[in-house]
Parts: structure tokens; C-alpha cells; sequence
């Protein structure tokens, strides 16, 4: 992919991204040169957002990784991994709070289309496709979030680390970005009992391990279906 500053370079890779699923790469570079919108370059280990003073503007990411943490206190969470047409931000746009809920630092070199809030704004306005693929976006993420309340809520130890590797999971694999201590932080408790967790539902072929990779077998299905 060529590098470059000028958005429009870039609508074939944009093209491949929800935000202009459905759209000509031709109509993409119009939608590109307008005001508000650039593509920024960042070193690896450059910190792309933090967690005060935010700007309010969608970064979509062109090419290159990302890694979300949070921090709080001492210490700090790996959340998640972004790559090739993931999308942040979206909590610091059309919202009068701008302090960013998490921090984002370049895992290689990386290149993120940036969208201001009024040039999504224009956007929006100028192609009724683009506000249709951010609603499902958004409805996305609603939906994800409600299940990953339903991995904390549920009743069962197995049950919440299963529901919150298969919500994390692509085409049954999830990768975490974070170790284990890491992991039991985020559900909630203690290494021994996410080990056991784990060493239950591997010994009822529900799933997979090896290391931080984590496969969900068949049967999830079935189960996720009766839930």
C-alpha cells in the first residue's frame, strides 16, 4: 500500500472497512478530501490516544497494530489489539465528555485515517450509507457489550470465562492479548479459579488451549444457542 498523507490515497483500503461498506472506492476518495479528515503516521510505541484531552475524532486503522490499555491506579489492563479496519474513538465524538476511556499505543508503524466530529458530521449528511454503517456499528457494539455484561452476571465460573472467550473469539479462535493474570482481573477473580475454569471446560471438550490461545469447540454452539 502506498504511503501517504492525502486520504484519498487510501480509499481502496477504506473500502474494505464498515464505515464505507457499500461504497465506490471513487465515492470514498471524494468523501475523503473533505476538510477535518487526514492520515497520520505513528512510530511504533508513539501513543496514539490518552486517557485526558482527547480529540474528538474516529481513527480507523489503515495499516499496522494498536494496543488498548487501560489504566487504573498502578495498574494497567491490556484490553484489546487493533488492526486493518478496526475503528476508535467513537466514545469521544458526538458526547460532551472528551476524556478518552482507555489508552492506545502503536504496536508497529501505523497509519490511521483520522474524521473529526464535523467531517463525520458532513459525511454523514452527504451519504446516507455512511450514517447507516455507522448505526450498525453502533448497534454492534451495544449488542457486544450486552453479552460481555452477561459473561460477568451469569451464574457459573465456566460459564462467564466461556461466554467471555467466545465473545472475543473470530471464527471460534481467541487470541488474548494479555496473560492470564490479566485475564482473571478482568472476570473478576482469582487465578486459581480461572484455572480451574479453564481446566473444566478443556477436560468437557468445550474448549482448546494453548497458551494465550484459545479455541471454542463445537459444542459452544449448542450451548450459546440455550442461553
Amino acid at each position: 500500500m502506498a504511503r501517504s498523507r492525502v486520504p484519498a490515497v487510501y480509499a481502496a483500503a477504506a473500502a474494505s472497512t464498515f464505515l464505507f461498506s457499500g461504497l465506490s472506492e471513487g465515492r470514498i476518495a471524494a468523501l475523503l478530501r473533505a476538510p477535518g479528515i487526514c492520515v497520520r503516521r505513528y512510530a511504533r510505541g508513539e501513543s496514539v490516544r490518552t486517557a485526558e484531552g482527547a480529540e474528538a475524532a474516529l481513527g480507523l486503522i489503515l495499516s499496522g497494530y494498536a494496543l488498548v490499555e487501560k489504566r487504573e491506579g498502578g495498574s494497567v489492563m491490556r484490553m484489546s489489539k487493533l488492526k486493518l479496519g478496526d475503528l476508535f474513538g467513537a466514545a469521544s465524538i458526538f458526547c460532551e465528555e472528551r476524556d478518552y476511556v482507555a489508552e492506545i499505543t502503536a504496536q508497529s508503524s501505523l497509519w490511521v485515517l483520522e474524521i473529526v466530529e464535523t467531517a463525520l458530521s458532513g459525511m454523514m449528511r452527504e451519504e446516507p450509507r455512511v450514517t447507516e454503517n455507522y448505526i450498525r456499528y453502533l448497534t454492534t457494539r451495544i449488542r457486544f457489550l450486552s453479552s460481555r455484561i452477561d459473561s460477568f452476571v451469569c451464574g457459573g465460573t465456566e460459564q462467564r470465562v466461556l461466554l467471555f472467550l467466545s465473545n472475543n473469539a473470530e471464527q471460534g479462535v481467541c487470541a488474548l492479548p494479555y496473560g492470564m493474570d490479566t485475564l482473571a482481573k478482568t472476570l473478576g477473580m482469582s487465578r486459581a479459579t480461572l484455572y480451574r475454569a479453564i481446566g473444566e471446560l478443556v477436560s468437557e471438550g468445550k474448549l482448546k488451549r494453548d497458551g494465550r490461545v484459545f479455541t471454542i469447540l463445537p459444542v459452544l454452539e449448542k450451548q450459546r444457542g440455550d442461553v
